[in-house]
């Protein structure tokens, strides 16, 4: 199967994801101003060999106004790179590469087209870095502001968007859906949000390639997941029922790090009491908790009716720590 960068970067390449993003998380009058159906990527020999972009940066120019264009530069970017700390450096020098590359090809009576810098941040953590290039420098008197250069970037942070994404049905929307998965109540709403999309004909091809995202990712998340899985083969009716069954696998999972970290809970409270009996019935408190925890969960989720989920819980009294079982009755 292709990388995580390549498909999340293809998926970005296509007008419609692009120009649904920027309606919905962009600023006002771009989508007005542009024609995303016309588009052109942009070779990444604009750069020079010296300068190639990354595999999961992105360049575009589009029809802008009457008669001129615009170039979209975009970087997805997870905050994990070496260069994050400076990615603001990095937008300006793709700019200016891409003016320098205009100029030297058409000459000096040619005005130069304006370009809209984008990082997108892809990452499970709010972005922290400087969006601005004022917030790297220095301290500088006032008469020197109009002679240092002014340079920011537009940032749309999936991990700040995620609520509002969820809202929505849009493209851009189920993406940032399926990329932002933290639990298994995510990932069935973005599957849910995936078969309303397949609803319209005409958006079934993207609505596989989300598919293929979300089964990309869940690798992670859900040990044991195949890598040998070929998407392309099935429809998107038979890829939401696969993916649904990797829905109770990652909830599976869950119950057993909920049991893990109650284990692990137990074991530091044995060795705060520093004794073999106290390190025994922390490993049965925490081993118990985490078990409770998961049940509840489950209960409030609304995948156990009440009933069920008593019935449960009740179960585990007689353990020695039926004081912590009612409390979590209590919580009914």
């Amino acid at each position: 199967m292709p990388s995580q960068d390549s498909i999340y970067k293809n998926l970005y390449a296509h007008p419609e994801v692009l120009e649904a993003l920027f309606r919905h998380y962009g600023p006002k009058g771009l989508v007005d101003s542009v024609d995303f159906s016309a588009m052109t990527e942009i070779s990444t020999e604009l750069l020079g060999e010296e300068n190639q972009k990354r595999r999961s940066d992105l360049i575009f120019k589009l029809p802008f106004g009457n008669s001129s264009s615009l170039y979209l530069v975009i970087l997805l970017e997870v905050q994990k790179d070496q260069y994050s700390g400076a990615i603001v450096l990095r937008v300006l020098e793709y700019c200016t590469l891409i003016w320098k590359s205009i100029y030297d090809k058409s000459g000096s009576k040619t005005r130069l087209p304006p370009i809209f810098p984008v990082v997108l941040h892809t990452g499970n953590r709010r972005f922290t870095r400087p969006t601005n290039l004022k917030d790297l420098l220095s301290p500088y008197p006032k008469f020197l502001s109009q002679y240092i250069p002014q340079f920011e970037f537009y940032l749309v942070d999936e991990y700040v968007n995620r609520d509002k994404a969820k809202q929505g049905l849009d493209l851009a929307s189920v993406l940032i859906q399926a990329n932002q998965t933290q639990t298994s109540e995510d990932y069935l709403h973005a599957l849910r949000s995936i078969e309303m999309l397949s609803e319209h004909e005409n958006l079934r091809g993207m609505t596989k390639q989300i598919l293929k995202w979300l089964y990309k990712i869940s690798q992670k998340k859900i040990p044991g997941l195949s890598e040998e899985v070929a998407l392309e083969n099935l429809d998107v009716k038979e890829g939401l029922k696969m993916l649904e069954h990797n829905f109770e696998k990652m909830k599976q999972h869950e119950y057993e790090k909920g049991f893990i970290v109650g284990t692990q809970e137990g074991r530091q409270e044995g060795r705060q009491e520093g004794l073999e009996k106290g390190l025994e019935q922390g490993l049965q408190r925490g081993q118990l908790e985490g078990t409770l925890k998961t049940i509840l969960q489950f209960y409030l989720d609304g995948d156990v009716s009440r009933e069920k989920t008593e019935k449960r819980i009740k179960s585990l009294l007689g353990q020695g720590q039926d004081e912590l079982v009612q409390s979590y009755l209590k919580m009914l």
